[in-house]
Order: structure tokens, then C-alpha cells, then sequence
């Protein structure tokens, strides 16, 4: 068997692995790579290197490589169809949307439901909500402000009138055609949303907009009860107790 010489152990290529942690949701990037290494000749006597010139400089570039295939950011919001009320001869359709998206400053999932026509933008500035709070009980809350954008337009939207043929069924009103919405995404693209296959999705996610509500002013932790003398606690101050009588000796 043939000894195996260094130049043999030589991998030819190496991996880079390289993590861009400044890219925004929807936006689409490619890269190209230069890397700068260091010398492992530099100030290595000239005698003992094959070529003189392998000494010179702390450093050595590559060239730039290929442009990288394009990536896409996701933008990371969900958006699911609701209900549609058609409109009357001459007016406007309108319809709800459910829009969720990840808020990475309160690091929590943000719901809302939206009421939309045509051309309803899906973001609410300044948008109030209530977060979990370890220190007030396990479904204590606090309020938040959170920015909602997911940069989403309603474009249109169909549906809502009753079916050919339907009938109501005793209090049950008749069924009518499940609303669709044209909207375009916050990076370009046109996406279609149906109430059909998002019906059991939207009422789940619906149920959790409504728990993300702020919490109401005076509201505590659950099972904790106000101190005598606090707000709420049942005594307007210590001062206003009254002074215990004392008993009248025999």
C-alpha cells in the first residue's frame, strides 16, 4: 500500500457557513462571499518555502464568488379568510380577515381580526394587547403596545350570497356561498384566501385574539386577594377601622 503524502489529505474544497442576522420578513436577498485568510507563511525564513513570495503579507483574498441563488425572507404572518356580506345593488362587499404575525420585541404571537373592503390595508399602528406576566399569577397579563404590519391589501372579495336552492332550517338561517378574498402580499404576490378551508383554523385563532385583549384597569391576578387598607381590599384606609371596645369588667 502506497504511503499517502499531505498533498493527498488535502481536502479541495472547505466549508464557509456564513448567518446574516440583519435581514427584514419579505424582503428577497442574494450573496456574494470574499474571504480574507491569514498567512501561515508570513514570517517564515524564505529557505524553507518552496517559492520566496509565499512569505510576503499577513494575508491572502479570494476572489468573490457567484452570486447566490435568491432567498426569500418569509414574512411570517398568517393570514386566514372569514366571512363575507354581500353587498346590496350599487354598494360595497365587506368581510373579515384574521391576520397573525410574530412580534419579536414582546416575543409572542399577536392575532387580530380584521373588518375589511376593498382596499383595506391589514396593519394597526399602536395596537393594544394584553401579554402573559409571570409575576401576576399564571394567567395574569400585562398591557403591551405592539406595531401591527403585516403590509397586506385586500384587494376583493366575493361571497355571502344565499345558495340557489337553500332553504333555512327551523331558526338556522340558509346557507350562503363561503366568502374569497384576493389579497397581495406584502413582497408582491397575489395569494387568494376561502373561508371553506379556513373556517376551523379562523374560529381557533379567533378564540385567541380575543384572550390577547388588554387586561381591564383593576383587574388582579387570579385568587389574589386585595390587602385591608389597599385599593379594593375593602377598607378605604387602616385609619378608618374601628377601635376595638373593651370589655366591661364584672
Amino acid at each position: 500500500m502506497a504511503a499517502t503524502t499531505l498533498a493527498d489529505r488535502i481536502p479541495e474544497y472547505r466549508l464557509f457557513r456564513f448567518f446574516d442576522f440583519s435581514v427584514e420578513p419579505g424582503k428577497t436577498y442574494r450573496y456574494r462571499v470574499k474571504l480574507t485568510l491569514l498567512n501561515p507563511n508570513a514570517d517564515v525564513q524564505k529557505r524553507y518555502l518552496e517559492n520566496y513570495t509565499f512569505a510576503n503579507g499577513a494575508t491572502r483574498e479570494t476572489e468573490w464568488s457567484q452570486p447566490s441563488a435568491a432567498i426569500t425572507v418569509i414574512a411570517g404572518n398568517r393570514l386566514l379568510a372569514g366571512n363575507v356580506s354581500a353587498g346590496r345593488t350599487g354598494s360595497e362587499p365587506a368581510g373579515s380577515v384574521l391576520a397573525k404575525l410574530f412580534d419579536a420585541d414582546e416575543a409572542i404571537e399577536v392575532r387580530k381580526v380584521f373588518d375589511v373592503h376593498r382596499g383595506t390595508v391589514l396593519n394597526q399602528r399602536e395596537l393594544q394587547i394584553g401579554v402573559p406576566d409571570p409575576n401576576a399569577g399564571r394567567e395574569g397579563k400585562r398591557p403591551a403596545t405592539v406595531s401591527f404590519e403585516t403590509g397586506a391589501v385586500v384587494l376583493d372579495m366575493l361571497g355571502g350570497e344565499k345558495l340557489p336552492g337553500a332553504r333555512s332550517k327551523g331558526t338556522e338561517a340558509p346557507p350562503k356561498v363561503p366568502g374569497h378574498f384576493l389579497v397581495l402580499d406584502n413582497d408582491g404576490s397575489l395569494r387568494t384566501l376561502t373561508q371553506f378551508s379556513d373556517a376551523a383554523m379562523y374560529e381557533t385563532e379567533a378564540e385567541e385574539a380575543k384572550n390577547l385583549a388588554p387586561p381591564r384597569e383593576g383587574d388582579r391576578r387570579p385568587g389574589a386577594a386585595a390587602a385591608p387598607g389597599s385599593p379594593g381590599g375593602g377598607f378605604e384606609n387602616f385609619d378608618s377601622l374601628d377601635t376595638p371596645k373593651k370589655r366591661k369588667g364584672r
